[in-house]
């Protein structure tokens, strides 16, 4: 991609001149002077500039669009050069929520740059739908997401399955009625503990208690919901946030219950929480490596993989 790509490229992202050319680290008229050469090399104008926010003409459209396309030719080309090295150089582009960040992939990470210190690792952290829009535009080599998802755009790889509980401060009067169904910290944490062998409760037993959910769009909040309502309730959310550790943090407090992987209760510390198994076949979930068919996916990326599904 040649420099005046990069400037318009940046321009169209920002819709602004001026903060296109700080990113940049040029001045704004050598930014607009070079923007005018490439739109009378092509013999038009590629933005409206009586547009705000600036907008993108139909010829800067298809200048984009082909910019674009340059720039994969060029990053696969790179990473096709760097195979050659045999993972002596390269580079990894991870995509995942907080919670995979977080709670699975840091040692599967370590591990990874120990064996290949010449591969260069960059971390891109958002909601799920963010991630997968990345693969799909080339932006992140693989990402790691649960649910279902289409085949013929993603190569799904398994990696590992989490259970959702259901955690409930220890203060809260309903836990006296279900001793019985009851789970402590040690029992999660313990390494002789079987999901298999422990009771199941109804979700319905809990519709009337406050719960602290995550934000719509993130696949523990979908599962929850559809949870509460195969079970015949709506739940009582007192607050949605983005976050798995935040939610937790809040019930830890005493706030209310709250819907948490069994991966972040055995990577926290012990606290006055009652945990229980909910029966339904939606508190197991599958996390996938995926990968984006329609693009060039690097030794680096398979290597990576391949040690995730090995360690964990």
């Amino acid at each position: 991609m040649t420099n005046a790509m990069k400037y318009i490229y940046t321009i169209y992202k920002t819709r602004s001149f001026s903060m296109a050319a700080e990113l940049l680290f040029i001045s704004q008229p050598a930014l607009s002077i070079a923007v005018r050469k490439e739109e009378e090399l092509w013999g038009s104008a590629f933005f409206d500039r009586n547009a705000h926010p600036l907008k993108l003409t139909q010829a800067g459209e298809l200048y984009i669009k082909k910019a674009e396309e340059i720039w994969h030719l060029e990053y696969e080309l790179k990473q096709q050069l760097a195979d050659l090295s045999d993972l002596s150089t390269g580079e990894l582009y991870i995509a995942g929520t907080q919670y995979t960040n977080s709670y699975i992939l840091p040692p599967m990470i370590n591990q990874f740059m120990k064996r290949y210190p010449g591969i260069r690792i960059k971390i891109h952290e958002s909601s799920p739908e963010a991630n997968l829009q990345a693969l799909q535009n080339g932006r992140v080599s693989v990402s790691f997401n649960a649910g279902t998802f289409d085949p013929q755009i993603f190569t799904q790889a398994p990696v590992f399955q989490d259970y959702i509980l259901l955690a409930v401060p220890c203060s809260f009067a309903i836990n006296k009625a279900y001793k019985e169904y009851a789970l402590s910290h040690e029992q999660i944490c313990s390494p002789e503990f079987s999901w298999n062998e422990r009771p199941q409760i109804p979700a319905e037993c809990f519709a009337d208690i406050p719960m602290i959910f995550l934000s719509p769009g993130t696949n523990l909040h979908q599962i929850t919901m559809e949870i509460c309502h195969d079970a015949g309730f709506t739940p009582n959310i007192l607050f949605k946030v983005d976050q798995s550790t935040t939610a937790y943090n809040l019930a830890r407090a005493g706030i209310g219950a709250v819907w948490v992987s069994n991966l972040i209760i055995t990577h926290s510390p012990a606290c006055d929480m009652v945990y229980y198994q909910i029966k339904s076949k939606k508190t197991y979930r599958n996390y996938y490596a995926l990968t984006n068919k329609k693009r060039y996916t690097n030794k680096a990326t398979t290597e990576f993989i391949r040690i995730c599904q090995q360690l964990i």
